[in-house]
């Protein structure tokens, strides 16, 4: 096969702008290699003033970016996520699987976070579920060989490089692309390895080529076909994770992370050349370059010696520049920014608008957790079916998510700092006893109803023990063992 054949990728894949988000992401070597691109420097400085320009905007760039795109499968992953097979919890080759999907040690659930985080840099992930290649006369040797221990593995965004679809949009092939470096021997030169995999409803092929670090290939190279397994399933075999365009959070993001690493850029830049006391000298002759022999300089009788300090007009306008996108970055990721308490911008927010901003953060959160039940719902079939087992799969979690108000705790700790528990009985001891228990249920929403329920219980135990104290008779004492104990 001719590389130039293999080298072509889809017409609709902007393929450059999804490597500008995996870099922004992960931050470090990946930004460095597009940071050029990203941050492309004035054409009138000279090389040594752009290298400087350079570094600094890659060592003052805050990853806010992974930050908001981390939050959303680390908060909605701290809720459980059940997998049933036939209303039954997965035993057997699917118990080993929840636990190793991917033979490399990693737990499924564990497996549909990084996806969904995938899916949330660079808009898509795939998840290809890989066959055994063992040959076989019938289903039982084929189990026997371990034909039927399939595994996941994981496209990114930027390894997809082209598919097509039929008029149902059911995949006809896909193709990935991946770019390591190897070295075939510990005493040979480091190598590129191209690596091109092709599936379709029959077939899969992988393509290799080796050249050397940096160099580019020939369009006409021929490229090796190293490995081809026939698994004629009459679809092919992987699962699309793919987010909408209002879903796909990194091409937001994309915007105000530039303009946040450009203005932290820029404001570095300008406090290391200008934020410093210049020394002024002004006269009306000519002044001296040369020092004396106690290394003074003589200064004419007419001069004047005085210290410059730069405006800081424009220190402030681009401190409050990189705030403000910053506070763009967080607004995007649904207002995440109340959880910066620290910031002069949290303290002023009133306890409705937190709460407006954790609603936004809760819708976004339930449409990713539906998706995410639907996406390891459909990979599980999927091994189902190329199994020939005849499982229905239910995946259930994130109920409490779904059932879950949205407390404001900060507003929550506002309340309590205010009430005076000691006076609550005034009010009456129903009163009482359901202030507590009301505050209790919006505080603990998230929990599981048995605990829920101890917390219950035991609130009631100990309003009946300070009833039961307040209605006990008081003991009488005599005055005559009053008279002697005072003896």
């Amino acid at each position: 096969m001719k590389y130039k054949i293999l080298a072509q990728t889809n017409l609709d894949l902007n393929l450059e702008n999804i490597k500008d988000l995996k870099a922004l992401y992960e931050g470090g070597e990946s930004l460095s290699k597009r940071l050029w691109k990203l941050n492309p420097h004035d054409y009138n400085d000279k090389q040594e003033i752009a290298l400087k320009k350079h570094k600094i905007a890659e060592e003052s760039y805050f990853n806010y970016f992974a930050l908001i795109c981390n939050y959303y499968p680390g908060h909605l992953f701290s809720y459980p996520l059940v997998l049933q097979q036939n209303s039954r919890a997965m035993n057997g080759y699917y118990k080993n699987f929840s636990e190793n999907c991917n033979i490399i040690g990693t737990d499924f659930v564990d497996y549909e976070r990084n996806a969904l985080t995938c899916a949330l840099v660079g808009g898509r992930q795939i998840s290809e579920i890989c066959i055994p290649d063992v040959q076989a006369e019938n289903m039982q040797d084929w189990e026997n060989l371990g034909g039927g221990n399939l595994y996941l593995k994981s496209w990114e965004a930027d390894e997809i490089i082209d598919w097509q679809e039929d008029d149902y949009g059911n995949l006809e092939w896909i193709k990935f692309f991946k770019k390591t470096i190897v070295k075939t021997s510990p005493y040979d030169d480091a190598k590129e390895k191209l690596q091109w995999t092709i599936i379709d409803k029959n077939v899969k092929k992988v393509y290799e080529l080796y050249i050397q670090v940096g160099a580019y290939a020939n369009a006409d190279t021929d490229v090796t076909e190293t490995y081809i397994q026939e698994h004629n399933l009459g679809f092919v075999p992987v699962i699309d994770l793919w987010l909408t365009p209002g879903l796909h959070l990194g091409k937001h993001l994309k915007g105000p992370a530039l303009s946040n690493m450009k203005g932290r850029a820029a404001q570095w830049w300008t406090l290391s050349k200008q934020a410093y006391s210049v020394p002024v000298i002004k006269t009306s002759k000519e002044i001296p370059e040369s020092f004396d022999k106690n290394g003074i300089m003589v200064l004419p009788a007419d001069a004047s010696f005085d210290w410059s300090n730069p405006p800081s007009e424009f220190i402030k306008s681009l401190s409050e520049w990189n705030s403000d996108t910053k506070d763009e970055m967080l607004r995007v990721g649904s207002r995440l920014s109340y959880q910066s308490s620290g910031s002069s911008y949290a303290l002023v927010r009133s306890a409705q608008a937190r709460v407006e901003d954790k609603s936004e953060d809760h819708t976004i959160m339930k449409a990713y957790g539906a998706i995410i039940r639907e996406h390891a719902q459909s990979i599980l079939s999927m091994i189902s079916r190329i199994r020939k087992e005849d499982i229905k799969w239910s995946v259930e979690g994130f109920e409490q998510l779904e059932k879950l108000q949205l407390p404001d705790y900060v507003a929550i700790a506002d309340l309590l700092a205010r009430t005076d528990f000691s006076k609550l009985s005034q009010l009456g001891d129903t009163f009482e006893q359901q202030y507590k228990m009301r505050i209790t249920e919006f505080a603990f929403q998230d929990l599981d109803e048995k605990i829920k329920d101890q917390i219950r219980q035991e609130i009631k135990q100990y309003e009946n023990k300070i009833v039961s104290a307040e209605n006990k008779p008081e003991i009488a004492v005599e005055e005559e063992d009053i008279g002697q104990d005072m003896s």
